[in-house]
């Protein structure tokens, strides 16, 4: 129905319409370790990793702030829960 109505009415006009909306509207999330070997041999095999992506590097983060999410986010629960006792353990998590 949207082929048709977008004018493409043959068969070939339907996958033309069905490969230009999969190229405008398809996300592909690759999740890659930096450490070792692994990742600069696949940047090597496929250099479109790092030429054609969008990289993300995501660092530790610091235990202090890694506290002050718990407090804010634990410290709205209700207090039945009894998770403020917990806050330090539960941010310890998280690194």
């Amino acid at each position: 129905p949207l082929a048709k109505a977008a004018g493409r009415e043959t068969k070939d006009g339907i996958w033309q319409y069905f490969v230009q909306t999969i190229r405008e509207s398809l996300h592909i999330v690759l999740a890659f370790s930096p450490i070792g070997d692994g990742f600069r041999g696949r940047c090597r095999q496929f250099p479109s990793i790092i030429n054609c992506a969008t990289i993300d590097w995501y660092s530790s983060w610091p235990a202090d702030a890694l506290l002050a999410v718990a407090e804010r986010y634990y410290g709205a629960a209700p207090k039945e829960l009894a998770l403020s006792s917990l806050i330090p353990q539960l941010s310890a998590i998280s690194q």
